[in-house]
């Protein structure tokens, strides 16, 4: 089995995996220990020195993202922002630098090597395809990684938003993953930012240049990131065009749909087969379109 681009590796499973994943932690201890220079706001944000348009960048997307879905379902919540570089990343949780959400907390990388993300590919034919996707975006390699965590930050909060303050909380990884995925898109559609779009062809590319073995929803669910590396990122990518084509034809009526679908029901009874027919029912039979098409050699 070939294997695929290690930047797909990095984003693919450092969007993909789930709150669920994380246990709560007392991140404001852990801040409290590090040197941080910090920005005041509705979002507290803390950062590494020297990475200040970093934090003020991160902060203003999230500010935008917890105002929106305040004002669109009249929920309240806050959250707080903590962007950190190499020397300060929280060690005490995960051994490298990592890119997720915890008890009202996203953490984030500072930078990004792209060097380390972007150059070890098995194939020059599959460099040759991920430069390619790049230069038709107008996108540098430096520019790309930048909105891949961007995007990272909504897609993490979309986790806090759907499992903590609407507790719609499932061990599903394929569920969990279309609730934060249409909470990121929608937002970033609703702003009219493209830094989702742009990542669509990256999904594309790696849709495309997968060799999978597992192709269902249950064998993701219960592999997870044991999953072959190249079989995880070929499904996750997949599962990425299915939400762009559910919000092509439906947009945030969906969200809306999933929301009143699956609010008020205990995690037990959010079982893999419910959600999955669920979805499809509220998608006009999409995702029996997708599964469908997933299946095919």
């Amino acid at each position: 089995m070939k294997k695929i681009a290690l930047p797909f590796v990095f984003l693919f499973i450092l969007i993909s995996l789930s709150q669920a994943q994380i246990p709560d932690y007392n991140i404001d201890s852990m801040m409290n220990l590090r040197k941080l220079d910090s920005l005041t706001g509705s979002v507290k944000t803390y950062y590494s020195p020297g990475n200040k348009n970093r934090a003020i960048d991160g902060q203003a997307l999230i500010q935008k993202a917890v105002n929106y879905y305040i004002e669109k379902y009249k929920i309240p919540f806050s959250v707080k922002l903590a962007v950190l570089d190499s020397s300060q990343w929280v060690h005490d949780i995960l051994p490298w630098g990592f890119n997720f959400f915890s008890n009202g907390w996203a953490i984030v990388n500072a930078v990004t090597d792209p060097e380390m993300l972007l150059s070890a590919l098995v194939s020059k034919e599959k460099r040759f395809g991920l430069d390619s996707v790049l230069r038709k975006q107008n996108l540098s390699q430096e520019e790309f990684l930048y909105k891949t965590d961007m995007v990272t930050i909504i897609h993490e909060l979309g986790h806090h938003y759907v499992m903590k303050i609407l507790k719609i909380s499932t061990a599903g990884m394929w569920f969990n993953e279309i609730g934060a995925n249409y909470f990121a898109y929608n937002f970033f559609n609703k702003m009219g930012l493209p830094h989702y779009q742009q990542m669509i062809p990256a999904y594309q590319f790696a849709a495309n240049s997968g060799e999978p073995v597992y192709k269902e929803i249950i064998t993701w669910d219960t592999l997870n990131i044991r999953m072959p590396t190249d079989n995880f990122v070929w499904f996750d990518a997949h599962t990425q065009i299915l939400v762009q084509n559910i919000y092509s034809a439906i947009g945030e009526t969906f969200f809306d749909n999933f929301i009143k679908t699956f609010s008020g029901k205990d995690p037990h009874e959010l079982e893999l087969e419910y959600t999955i027919n669920e979805i499809d029912r509220l998608t006009n039979g999409m995702v029996k379109q997708w599964r469908t098409k997933m299946r095919k050699p």
